[in-house]
């Protein structure tokens, strides 16, 4: 059986017994060790997730740029055969 633990109102997780034995029985030494190289792991894959969210941002505004680049180089390309049918004409 494991001890559940709130973490944030409607959020908790579940610990197995070893592991609540383990953590009320160590030394504050060495929890607040385990605690920075914790956080410090999770800053990183953080700061990684939200580059990578970024990243794709970008992806999605350059995607529409270049949708509109080609609608925009469709349209002059008909009035360019416009054009050179006009001076053709002439």
């Amino acid at each position: 059986m494991g001890a559940e633990m709130q973490i944030y109102d409607g959020m908790s997780i579940t610990i197995s017994q070893e592991e609540a034995n383990l953590i009320t029985e160590a030394p504050l030494p060495s929890l607040m060790k385990a605690f920075a190289q914790y956080q410090s792991r999770a800053l990183v894959i953080g700061r990684h997730i939200g580059h990578e969210l970024i990243k794709v941002g970008q992806t999605e505004n350059l995607e529409a740029e270049v949708a509109l680049l080609k609608k925009q180089l469709r349209a002059a390309n008909i009035e360019k055969d416009k054009f050179v049918g006009e001076v053709s004409d002439l």
